[in-house]
């Protein structure tokens, strides 16, 4: 599932592209009205049991806002950022070496390889249920260039509508025009910039001591 802000279409230049995992944000938010249900009727049957739920429910949101829900990837004309769990990937395209879809979106830089939580690629089951050499050979005029593989054929993981495929899709289709326009010659050296989700892992850890203290108080 892809998010675009302040522009109507991909092929808008300027705009940010964001593609998130439709599953995963479901899953998160089944967990957040069980979670939210668990705290009302615990407060609703006793104050005391109220308190007891409270940390382990606060644990379970955070959780599946920390896991299924949060982790996406963004992409513009000039940079593509990472939103794993734990920490948050910004990649210049300058830096981009190459976009690899094998197990989930790999993207190979000038410091290391970058990894995308949130698109993974199809099982080899349901990545062919459906999809034989023919029909990959037509989705071919769907994606960018270096996505079809020297025998014409795309790899699975590399199909619109799967998570990995739509977020390479996305990121070599920016990547492709900027090169070929020029924009990032001079732009070299630009590093791969990384930090920790702060606030994410703090709610996390809320939710922890608060379990914690109810489990022994």
């Amino acid at each position: 599932m892809s998010e675009m802000s302040d522009a109507t279409g991909p092929e808008t230049r300027g705009e940010v592209v964001t593609i998130r995992p439709k599953g995963p944000v479901i899953m998160a938010a089944v967990m957040f009205v069980i979670a939210a249900v668990a705290v009302v009727y615990a407060f609703v049957v006793d104050a005391g049991v109220g308190v007891t739920v409270l940390g382990p429910m606060i644990l379970l949101a955070a959780l599946a806002w920390l896991l299924l829900a949060n982790p996406h990837v963004e992409v513009s004309d000039s940079w593509v950022r990472v939103v794993n769990p734990l920490r948050t990937y910004e990649v210049p395209l300058s830096a981009l070496r190459d976009v690899a879809t094998k197990w989930a979106l790999t993207l190979a830089t000038d410091d290391g390889t970058v990894v995308a939580w949130s698109a993974t690629s199809p099982s080899g089951r349901g990545a062919m249920t459906g999809r034989d050499d023919k029909q990959r050979r037509t989705d071919r005029t769907s994606v960018p260039r270096s996505a079809i593989r020297p025998d014409g054929t795309i790899s699975p993981s590399d199909l619109s509508g799967t998570d990995s495929g739509d977020a390479a899709t996305a990121i070599r289709t920016r990547w492709e025009s900027a090169r070929t326009s020029g924009a990032l010659d001079d732009r070299s050296g630009e590093p791969v910039r990384t930090h920790l989700n702060l606030a994410s892992i703090g709610v996390v850890v809320v939710g922890i001591v608060m379990t914690v203290v109810s489990v022994l108080v």
